[in-house]
């Protein structure tokens, strides 16, 4: 049975783009009514599960589609809302044969492994919903595969790169249990490295203009997230 994945990720993205921008608008809003909340868990995990979005440069965006992205975070809370805590994302993009048309049988698959630290910042607005601000960086490691390499890119056979990254990222959960949370969260990906097509043996089969391989590489995550407060903190 054939499967429209195109659709599939078309409408991920706008259930969970419509999620966030709903719950911008929420009639509670962002303020928090009463005294200030916080958690009372010293240490939480966080996961989320996102569709990628490339958005610089215009040479990767004509070629790599985003496939699904995985991220992994656990967060300890310091003091009145803010956190530190570190994070394990893997980020995947294919070739899709409408943006790569010479390519017959293989995809080239795009692997990002992302591994960093991060402060960040949580707001109760309410006792039920939670806005949380994060800044993240560190590196990432590429990797290409399922290439269709030719004689003429024999000189090649490096197919993996590595560079620094920086993470803003912007969540709101709803409690659903005291200790767990289901939300949307919002993320731009800014990465140290530009886009080089020779990497993934790619010229053979598409033309590239100087233009179109300028900047670094950025990408867009959005989907779902999911809280779990792990251990209390100790009362004083």
């Amino acid at each position: 049975m054939y499967i429209n994945t195109t659709s599939l990720k078309n409408r991920f993205f706008s259930v969970s783009l419509l999620v966030l921008i709903l719950c911008l608008y929420t009639p509670a809003g962002f303020a928090q009514s009463g005294g200030p909340i916080y958690s009372e868990y010293g240490l939480n995990m966080r996961g989320s599960a996102n569709i990628p979005y490339f958005v610089t440069s215009k040479g990767i965006r004509r070629t790599f589609t985003g496939v699904y992205g995985a991220s992994f975070s656990p967060r300890f809370d310091l003091y009145k809302g803010i956190s530190i805590g570190g994070s394990y994302e893997l980020v995947t993009f294919t070739t899709a044969a409408n943006k790569v048309s010479k390519l017959n049988y293989n995809e080239p698959v795009m692997h990002n492994n992302n591994l960093g630290l991060l402060i960040g910042y949580d707001h109760y607005s309410s006792e039920t919903t939670l806005w949380s601000f994060a800044l993240e960086g560190g590196k990432t490691w590429i990797d290409y595969t399922n290439l269709s390499c030719t004689e003429a890119d024999s000189m090649n056979t490096i197919h993996s790169f590595n560079a620094f990254y920086l993470k803003p990222e912007a969540s709101v959960y709803f409690f659903i249990e005291k200790n767990v949370a289901i939300g949307a969260t919002l993320s731009y990906h800014f990465l140290t490295e530009s886009f080089n097509p020779d990497l993934a043996c790619l010229r053979t089969y598409k033309d590239y203009t100087a233009g179109e391989l300028e900047g670094p590489i950025s990408y867009l995550n959005i989907g779902f997230g999911l809280y779990i407060g792990i251990t209390k903190k100790k009362k004083n």
